[in-house]
This record gives C-alpha cells, sequence and structure tokens, in this order.
C-alpha cells in the first residue's frame, strides 16, 4: 500500500496454514483484501525439495 505522498508501506503479516504441495506445483494460499478501494493480493507459492 501507498501512503498519501505516494511512499510504500509495509506491514508484518504472517501466515499460517496446513497444505500439501507437489514439487513444482503452485498453489494458491490466499486472498487479503488489504482496504475495500483496493485490489485483492493473492498469495502464491511454489514447492520445491531441499535436501
Amino acid at each position: 500500500m501507498f501512503d498519501a505522498k505516494g511512499n510504500l508501506e509495509f506491514s508484518v503479516t504472517g501466515l499460517n496454514t496446513g497444505l500439501d504441495v507437489k514439487e513444482g506445483q503452485h498453489v494458491v494460499i490466499g486472498k487479503v483484501g488489504l482496504d475495500p478501494s483496493s485490489n485483492p493480493f493473492f498469495l502464491v507459492v511454489s514447492a520445491k525439495v531441499v535436501e
């Protein structure tokens, strides 16, 4: 989001959810509307196995 002067504002947030994802699969975790006048924010993740 941007403030009245056009500066980018940051917010600390968190997400806690259980899910099963195959490697390389893209998954939409959730959608958040920051305020009624803004576009929604979608969180999309992709899994990679790390050994």
